[in-house]
C-alpha cells in the first residue's frame, strides 16, 4: 500500500540555526539505558500485519521513499480491524551506512496538522538540521494515527468562530462528533502510537534506532522509551516534560505564578514601581482613563484558513 505523491508541504518552516543543532545531538544524546522506565516488557508475539514496501516519491521537492504501515486500530484487538499510517524515509546518502535510522518524533507548531505528523510538522526542517547525520542514517517520518495521512479524524462543529462561548452548544458538537467519528477515538493515544512507532520500526526493518523529539516528540519518545527502550541507541528530547507532569492542567496556575513573580520584580524596581502597579490594577473595578468600565472580550485570532482558531474567548478585567 504505497504512493507516490506528495503530500501538502509544512505550513510553517522551522528557522533555526543548524549549527546550533549539531552541537545539541553531539552533546545531549542520552542513552537509551538510562531512559527506559520500569513499565511492562512488550508482547514478543510476531506481527500479523503485512511488512511494507516503500516506494520512490518525492516530498516537498525531497526525493524520499514512502509507504504505509498497517496498525491495528485497537491494539488490545491486534487481530481486528487495521489501519495505515503513512511512512517517510530519506535513505542514507552514503554507500555504506550501517549506523542506526533517525526516527524524528513530531511536536505541533501550531497549525491544522496537529500534533504527531511528523511529515507535515517539521521534516523540511528536520532535513536541513540532520544532512550531515543522513549520509549515514534513515531518516524516518511516519504520520501519527489521527493525522493527514494516517486516518484523519476532524470535527468541524467543534470550530468555535462565533464572539461568545455557549458550553452547551459545544457539549452538543462534542456528542456529534463522537458519533460521527470513523472509529473509537480512545484508540488515538500516545500509549497506541508508541506500539504504532515499533509496528513502523519492525516494518522497516530495523532493530536498534535514535530519536529525536522536541515538544510533544518528548511525550512520545518517553513513553517509547519505557515500553522499547532495548531497541533505542540514543534519544534526544528537546523541550518537553515529564510524564507525569499534567501540563495543561497547570497552565493556569503557571500564569499566575509568572505574574506574581514580574509583579514583584516590578515593585521592587522603582522605575517600574512609580509606573505601574500590576498587582493592585488587576483588583481595581473602577475604569482608568481610556479604558472601559466593564469585562474585555477578546475574539479569537483568525487563522490563516479563514476560519477563527479554535481557541476560547478571553475575558479580561479591567
Amino acid at each position: 500500500m504505497a504512493s507516490s505523491q506528495s503530500p501538502a508541504a509544512p505550513r510553517r518552516r522551522y528557522r533555526r540555526r543548524l549549527g546550533w543543532w549539531t552541537v545539541l545531538v553531539a552533546a545531549v544524546a542520552l542513552t537509551a539505558a538510562g531512559c527506559g522506565g520500569a513499565s511492562p516488557p512488550p508482547s514478543s508475539a510476531p506481527s500479523s500485519l503485512p511488512k511494507t514496501t516503500l516506494t520512490a516519491c518525492t516530498v516537498d521537492g525531497m526525493t524520499a521513499r514512502c509507504g504505509n504501515v498497517w496498525v491495528p486500530q485497537d491494539w488490545a484487538h491486534p487481530d481486528g480491524p487495521a489501519m495505515p499510517l503513512r511512512v517517510v524515509v530519506l535513505p542514507a546518502t552514503a554507500t555504506n551506512h550501517p549506523a542506526a535510522p533517525l526516527f524524528y518524533l513530531a511536536g505541533w507548531n501550531g497549525d491544522d496538522a496537529g500534533f504527531g505528523d511528523a511529515v507535515l510538522n517539521g521534516m523540511t526542517w528536520a532535513v536541513q538540521a540532520f544532512a550531515q547525520l543522513n549520509q549515514t542514517m534513515d531518516l524516518v517520518f511516519v504520520e501519527q494515527r489521527g493525522t493527514a495521512g494516517s486516518g484523519l479524524e476532524t470535527c468541524p462543529g467543534l470550530q468555535q468562530s462565533a464572539p461568545t462561548v455557549d458550553p452547551a452548544a459545544i457539549s452538543a458538537a462534542a456528542r456529534r462528533c463522537l458519533a460521527s467519528a470513523s472509529r473509537d477515538p480512545r484508540h488515538d493515544t500516545t500509549a497506541a502510537a508508541v506500539r504504532d512507532l515499533d509496528q513502523v520500526r519492525q516494518a522497516l526493518g530495523y532493530d536498534m534506532i535514535n530519536i529525536y523529539g522536541p515538544s510533544y516528540g518528548v511525550t512520545l519518545g518517553l513513553a517509547y522509551l519505557q515500553r522499547y527502550s532495548s531497541h533505542v541507541r540514543t534519544a534526544v528530547l528537546d523541550s518537553g516534560s515529564l510524564l507525569s507532569v499534567p501540563l495543561w492542567q497547570l497552565g493556569a496556575v503557571h500564569d499566575q505564578q509568572v505574574f506574581d513573580q514580574m509583579a514583584s520584580r516590578c515593585a521592587a524596581t522603582p522605575a517600574c514601581a512609580r509606573s505601574y502597579h500590576p498587582a493592585a490594577d488587576l483588583g481595581r473595578h473602577e475604569p482608568r482613563d481610556g479604558q472601559p468600565a466593564g469585562p474585555v472580550a477578546v475574539h479569537p485570532h483568525r487563522h490563516r484558513s479563514g476560519r477563527a482558531a479554535a481557541r476560547p474567548v478571553l475575558r479580561l478585567a479591567t
